[in-house]
Order: structure tokens, then C-alpha cells, then sequence
């Protein structure tokens, strides 16, 4: 595991996220499993692609009816899981979930292809859908409304978030099923505290 005394469990984990950007055949280099916990207290997981990682913590971007943001809204607690197997890695991320600003929001959109963001225009995330013609018809509609424009605005309804973290498990993949795992976890004054765990 690449990892010095001085260099921090952000810091190695944006490390890890521009190792895997860089790999070839990595193709989700953002995929992640998001969990949060429901009204009734029972785990809730899916997955995600997050934009950013760093120092402010990992950014993603969703709407903000979906399901995930309302349980979000209630218990902000949630925990992130990274896996490159390409890589033998996985992060594990505990932590809070806040609004991002509206400038993340316009650059997480702003990444987006083109028809990806006709889709956000045209989906209400989560909602019940009684037909898939139905989607399809409001795709169409919003095509047709926007035209050949590539300069697409973010509707209000799509916003960033991000996952500030408070508990961060790196895990490397080793022969014999020997493999190296590193908490770092948030202590009282702010500081991270390092720890090494069996495999």
C-alpha cells in the first residue's frame, strides 16, 4: 500500500481514485455504493458516481427528490464503498452528507453527455413509471425543446452533495489472503488516528 507518514487518508484516497482514472481498463472509476438508512431505520444502498474526491470530501450529484436525498435529509449519516478490482482495492468511507454549492452542482452537470442531461430534464427520479413509453415520450419532448443546444441548464431539482468523511478503510488486495487494511478515523480535536486491522 503506497502510504507515508505524512500523507493523509484523503490525500491517499485521491491518490488511489487517479491511480485507477489512469488504468485502461478501469471504465467506473467513480462507481460507488452508497448506504444510507430508511425512515424505519433499515439499511438502503445504490450506487452512485462520484465527481470528486479530496480534502472537501467525496462529491456526487443526484436529484434532489430521489429517494436517497430524502432519507439524507433526515439521517445525513451515510457511508461510501469504492472497488477496483482491477486494482485489488477497496475504500471503505463513513461519514455525514451535506449540500454541495450550486457552482458543483453546475460542474458535476456540466460533465455530463448530452443525452444524460436530457434524461435528468426528462426523469422524476424515483417515481413510480406506468409505462417505459411514457419516459420515452418525455425524453422526446425535452430533445425537441432544447433543439441542437449543447449549452443545456441544470434544472433546480439537480444538485450536488458530498460524503465528509469521518472514517476511511483502505484495503489491498495480498497473496495468502494476507491483505493490508488501514483505518483512519476522525478524532475529538479533529485529527485522523491510524490504525492497521487484520485481514
Amino acid at each position: 500500500m503506497k502510504h507515508s507518514v505524512e500523507q493523509g487518508p484523503l490525500e491517499l484516497l485521491a491518490a488511489w481514485y487517479a491511480e485507477a482514472r489512469e488504468h485502461p481498463e478501469v471504465r467506473y472509476v467513480g462507481a460507488a455504493c452508497l448506504a444510507t438508512i430508511d425512515d424505519h431505520d433499515r439499511p438502503d444502498a445504490r450506487m452512485v458516481i462520484v465527481r470528486e474526491v479530496g480534502e472537501a470530501g467525496c462529491l456526487f450529484a443526484t436529484d434532489s427528490r430521489s429517494v436517497k436525498i430524502r432519507q439524507l435529509t433526515t439521517n445525513p449519516n451515510a457511508a461510501l464503498t469504492f472497488y477496483w478490482g482491477l486494482l485489488d482495492r477497496s475504500v471503505r468511507i463513513r461519514g455525514r452528507v451535506e449540500e454541495a454549492s450550486p457552482a458543483d452542482a453546475d460542474r458535476c452537470f456540466g460533465d455530463r453527455p448530452r443525452r444524460s442531461k436530457l434524461t435528468v430534464w426528462a426523469s422524476h427520479q424515483s417515481r413510480p413509471l406506468e409505462s417505459r413509453d411514457d419516459l420515452v415520450a418525455r425524453y422526446d419532448e425535452v430533445q425537441e425543446r432544447f433543439g441542437g443546444d449543447d449549452d443545456i441548464p441544470r434544472p433546480d431539482t439537480w444538485r450536488a452533495y458530498r460524503l465528509v468523511a469521518t472514517e476511511v478503510e483502505f484495503w489491498q488486495a495480498a497473496t495468502a489472503r494476507l491483505h493490508d487494511r488501514r483505518l483512519f478515523r476522525m478524532g475529538p480535536e479533529g485529527e485522523w488516528q491510524a490504525s492497521r486491522l487484520e485481514p
